[in-house]
């Protein structure tokens, strides 16, 4: 197996599999974000839960899910 940066956010994996003498080779291109951008939260933080689900407070870093007073959910990076 071979892997290879294209860029940041994209590589490309060379698998090499040998099978009763024929080699064969099979390329996975792959792509990826490193941020997550253009998210807002309003001051009205009603709760807060973890990607898993369990109430979190305002100190938990990470992917959270928020609900505002008025009902929207939303999900947040904090760092």
């Amino acid at each position: 197996m071979i892997v290879s940066s294209v860029s940041d956010s994209e590589f490309k994996i060379l698998v090499k599999a040998v099978q009763k003498g024929k080699i064969q080779y099979v390329l996975i291109p792959v792509t990826f974000t490193t941020s997550v951008e253009g998210v807002e939260v309003s001051g009205n933080i009603e709760s807060e839960y973890t990607i898993d689900g369990i109430r979190a407070n305002s100190n938990v870093k990470g992917i959270k899910i928020v609900r505002d007073v008025n009902g929207k959910v939303k999900k947040v990076l904090a760092k």
